[in-house]
């Protein structure tokens, strides 16, 4: 996890060591002005305390400079490592397979980006950078003080021994905590996000105080885990204080007696006060850094696992044809489980230009060949063949445009009308998109809102009707042109005569091929599409 700090940033953070060292410098001076504002005191000549004056501005001034500007990095370098870290998430969770992305729910997912990755910059990055300040200050002040007196720094080694058996003590005990308030977070994520989403159909069956009762139980079970990893570190805080509070009283303690036998004066007695600060601050801020760095390690074992994942393919090398010839399954078999097969010996062709009804009962397999027909899925046995080679072999992100499946579920972005036909692609022009919405009968939308293709859609479409949704989809089609589209039950909330006008558009586009499923297939539907029928999950033949 460290590589993030300097990730992109090297130079940034190699400025904030130097800054940083030199602000624990000015830092420690500041026992050195007291030792000569005591001598000051002591000789009482009056006559040197405007030029004393004078350096103890000009040490402030640089000594404000200095650190407002380590701070400013110490922000930037933070603010870079989490960006990285986070921007490699996203990357690896968009990575994954659809099957591996959905073993989990979306909510942990965001989970994932926000509240484990806060909690390990907390704990974590927070920590390791502020420990690399407090380790330099410690020992430039334990070698000042040995100067000054032997006996006061072997003292302090002392206690720094004793002071580093807390995290081994404590450590365990944070980490165990903290996994569960990670664990605890992604629950209450995960509900939050599930009644919320379900909020017409939970109010729809009159369920609104049951679903508060349910997040405000996931909530006071994550503020309770919480509560207790916060306990428990606190416990090792007050541990690591209380050693720190034994290191001020010895060094007072021992200084006096050492100031009363003549081994020290007194100006060296408060200059060794005040580098005790710098002594045992340090200390106690190191050996908290350990306790809570030991303590992030089940989150960043977390990260790691999805961070070090493998590609489960290399990607293919083959470019899509720009007009192909067949897209073949040529003896396909999958099942989810060895004793249930879902698909078997499963063969058939689709030509360019076909238009295709992919027909079945419930349970027979249609949305599986669909998955396996995208590259969703792969096939237990046979091979998903286009133009004669292997899918696999072609580019997948070539070939995922080249075969586009839209569904029923429409899903809406909180975007503008634009973007959520272009899906945020830069590529496309305002005359594209309009094209597009015209050849889905959608048009009419441009002049419902005076902002046209830049007025805001929420993300639950709730200003659209289903029909309209579905032509939004249906004009995503038409906009990025893929060469086969499965509309898989698209037509489903269209009117009679909005599917017939759609069907005709189809039909027209002679050069794509058409996969359609439908629960309700009309006799003009069936005259027009060649059948493709799965029984038993078995493929039928095909016939016009």
């Amino acid at each position: 996890m460290l590589r993030y700090l300097y990730l992109n940033q090297k130079g940034k953070l190699i400025l904030f060591v130097v800054f940083s060292l030199l602000s624990s410098l000015f830092e420690i001076a500041l026992s050195y002005v007291m030792l000569q504002s005591v001598d000051l005191a002591v000789s009482g000549q009056l006559s040197d305390a405007l030029n004393y004056g004078l350096w103890f501005a000009l040490y402030i001034a640089c000594y404000f400079f200095v650190d407002l500007l380590c701070r400013h990095l110490r922000w930037a370098v933070l603010r870079g490592s989490q960006t990285n870290l986070r921007d490699d998430l996203m990357q690896q969770i968009l990575k994954q397979p659809v099957p591996e992305f959905h073993t989990h729910n979306t909510a942990q997912w965001l989970s994932v980006l926000t509240n484990d990755l806060d909690l390990l910059d907390e704990t974590y990055f927070r920590v390791f950078v502020d420990t690399l300040v407090d380790i330099f200050s410690g020992v430039v002040s334990l070698a000042i003080l040995l100067f000054i007196s032997p006996w006061l720094a072997l003292f302090i080694l002392a206690m720094i021994a004793v002071q580093m058996l807390i995290p081994k003590f404590m450590a365990p005990r944070i980490s165990k905590r903290r996994a569960e308030q990670s664990k605890s977070a992604e629950r209450f994520t995960v509900t939050a996000n599930e009644h919320l989403e379900g909020f017409d159909l939970l109010r729809s069956f009159h369920l609104s105080e049951a679903s508060r009762e349910a997040m405000s139980e996931a909530n006071r079970s994550w503020e309770e885990s919480r509560f207790q990893a916060r306990y428990v570190s606190s416990l090792a805080r007050l541990l690591s204080f209380t050693v720190g509070q034994i290191i001020y009283i010895g060094i007072y303690f021992i200084g006096a007696i050492l100031t009363l036998q003549g081994l020290m004066t007194v100006g060296m007695m408060v200059a060794a006060s005040q580098l005790v600060v710098y002594i045992a601050s340090p200390i106690q801020n190191v050996s908290d850094a350990i306790t809570d760095m030991r303590g992030a390690k089940e989150i960043i074992r977390k990260f790691r696992a999805l961070l070090d994942r493998k590609d489960s393919a290399e990607d293919g090398t083959r470019d899509i044809p720009s007009q192909f010839s067949s897209l073949t399954a040529d003896h396909v078999f999958y099942s989810y489980d060895k004793e249930r097969p879902i698909l078997s010996d499963i063969s058939f062709s689709l030509e360019r230009g076909g238009k295709y009804l992919l027909e079945g009962d419930s349970g027979s397999g249609k949305t599986t060949l669909i998955q396996l027909l995208t590259d969703v899925l792969q096939p237990d046995k046979g091979q998903i063949l286009l133009d004669g080679h292997p899918i696999k072999e072609y580019k997948s992100e070539k070939y995922a445009r080249f075969i586009i499946p839209c569904s029923q579920q429409t899903f809406i972005f909180n975007a503008s009308i634009r973007d959520n036909i272009t899906l945020f692609q830069k590529t496309f022009s305002d005359e594209e998109v309009i094209v597009a919405l015209k050849q889905s009968g959608f048009e009419e939308i441009l002049t419902r809102y005076p902002e046209g293709l830049d007025h805001l859609i929420n993300q639950s479409g709730s200003s659209l009707s289903g029909g309209e949704r579905q032509r939004l989809a249906l004009a995503r089609i038409f906009l990025f042109k893929p060469q086969i589209v499965i509309y898989d039950e698209s037509f489903a909330h269209l009117d009679a005569a909005s599917v017939q006008s759609l069907i005709d558009t189809v039909m027209a586009d002679t050069d794509r091929t058409v996969i359609m499923t439908s629960h309700q297939v009309t006799s003009e539907i069936r005259k027009r599409f060649r059948s493709l029928a799965l029984l038993n999950g078995r493929s039928g033949a095909k016939h016009t």
